[in-house]
């Protein structure tokens, strides 16, 4: 029987991805898109279906991967300023209970302190289509033709154990639907600290899990600075104004010696400016001084 994972349903937690420059195409076998207008902006409503994407784990005794549970969510594809944009909504991660076997094997791992390891189809929307529940199956087990490929991810079984198997695993989609890496992690307990290497109290999984998008770098203008970037730019929708040319910045003109230098220039001649209008009056008030001198000493010779 299926065990329900630890979170509970939130019809309002979705997740998006960011704009694309280019139209993402369709996971094979994921049926034709019917997209719905919405009534804000350049958006349109995303429509969502229900998925299932089937996982395996391998506990180390044949190296064999046996099947682990499955991820469910709703998933779909909308038009954004006129790119597709890939809409993930409440991903949930729902583990099957552990046979005897398996939890025998799981308790060696512990012991020897190795890897649990998890295997999921490469394609989020791989299990849908006719035989496709079965083809995703086998891809996360590594049998079959394998289309499409799978991913891994692994963590140390003793943290696994310690963290009473309470574990949280993202999911990195493109912006086509594609799983392009895997992270599992047990975010209640810290893998660094030592451990008793026993067995989990408790065999029940109590699983979260997280959907996650690359992030789109800013994109350089050619004909600008980065200030004249706006939104659709670093969103990797084009240039503004369609075509580059609204973006475009003036070319400033080389500037001259004069323009660069004007205001010293300019202080300079106001210096000589002044200096030659108090330079007569200075020469006037010595010429009256030396007049005066020169009357008195007069004086005193006729004595």
């Amino acid at each position: 029987a299926a065990v329900a994972a630890g979170l509970k349903d939130d019809d309002e937690l979705v997740e998006e991805s960011p704009v694309q420059e280019k139209r993402a195409k369709v996971a094979a076998g994921a049926g034709a898109l019917r997209v719905k207008k919405g009534g804000k902006g350049n958006s349109e409503a995303a429509s969502l279906r229900a998925i299932e994407l089937p996982i395996a784990h391998n506990l180390g005794a044949s190296g064999a991967f046996v099947p682990a549970g499955a991820f469910t969510a709703k998933a779909g594809f909308a038009m954004v300023k006129g790119s597709q944009s890939l809409h993930v909504k409440a991903l949930r991660l729902k583990r099957t209970q552990l046979s005897a076997d398996e939890q025998d094997a799981l308790s060696a791992l512990v012991a020897a302190d190795a890897y649990y390891t998890l295997a999921v189809p490469a394609g989020l929307f791989a299990a849908e289509g006719d035989g496709g529940e079965a083809a995703a199956a086998e891809a996360a087990a590594g049998e079959g033709s394998g289309a499409g490929g799978r991913v891994l991810a692994s963590v140390r079984a003793r943290c696994l154990a310690d963290a009473g198997l309470q574990e949280h695993v993202v999911l990195h989609l493109d912006f086509s639907g594609n799983v392009v890496a895997m992270d599992i992690s047990t975010p209640t307990h810290d893998c660094s600290a030592e451990s008793d290497g026993l067995p989990p109290q408790r065999w029940d999984f109590s699983s979260t899990a997280a959907p996650k998008f690359p992030k789109v770098a800013p994109r350089l203008n050619p004909n600008g600075g980065a200030d004249d970037e706006d939104e659709d730019d670093l969103a990797g929708t084009g240039a503004r104004g369609g075509g580059g040319g609204g973006g475009k910045k003036k070319e400033e003109t080389p500037q001259s010696f004069f323009d660069k230098y004007k205001i010293y220039i300019y202080g300079f001649l106001a210096v000589q400016v002044i200096q030659g209008l108090l330079a007569p009056a200075q020469e006037r008030q010595g010429a009256q001084g030396g007049r005066a001198a020169g009357g008195g000493g007069g004086g005193g010779a006729a004595k």
